[in-house]
């Protein structure tokens, strides 16, 4: 679920994001995957990266389109948030806005890159909620 391809986080970081996503997933059938970049090239828009890559990717169950794909670009400083079809009646742009304003932004400008990300997920996870 996490895909660290900047190599940012250590191996006990990322297993413990696996680790709350899977339990998350266990209990919810809702799917989340984390990307970390370091260049969305040959895009400029984190969002529409994040939109096409839940799509290839195929985050989310077929009917439920309750997926959501998390995706941070380390070098072009920017952080995308999809949402499927089923998880955008709950996750509106205005809390995924929220999400990367008021959690990740403030954690990554202290160089907290783990912290945003994992508190960013959790934030998340709870406007999204747990029910099956």
């Amino acid at each position: 679920f996490v895909n660290d391809y900047s190599q940012i986080l250590n191996d006990t970081q990322e297993n413990e994001l696996n680790s709350l996503i899977t339990t998350y997933e266990r209990e919810t059938t809702n799917q989340i995957a984390v990307v970390i970049i370091n260049t969305i090239e040959p895009y400029t828009n984190a969002q529409k990266y994040a939109t096409d890559l839940a799509n290839t990717w195929g985050v989310g169950q077929k009917g439920k389109d309750n997926g959501l794909m998390i995706v941070v670009s380390m070098s072009s400083r920017q952080i995308g948030i999809a949402t499927g079809q089923g998880a955008e009646k709950i996750l509106t742009d205005e809390i995924c806005k929220r999400a990367i304003d008021s959690v990740f932004v403030p954690e990554f400008k202290e160089g907290k890159h783990y912290e945003g990300i994992k508190k960013g997920t959790l934030y998340l996870i709870d406007r999204w909620g747990n029910k099956k």
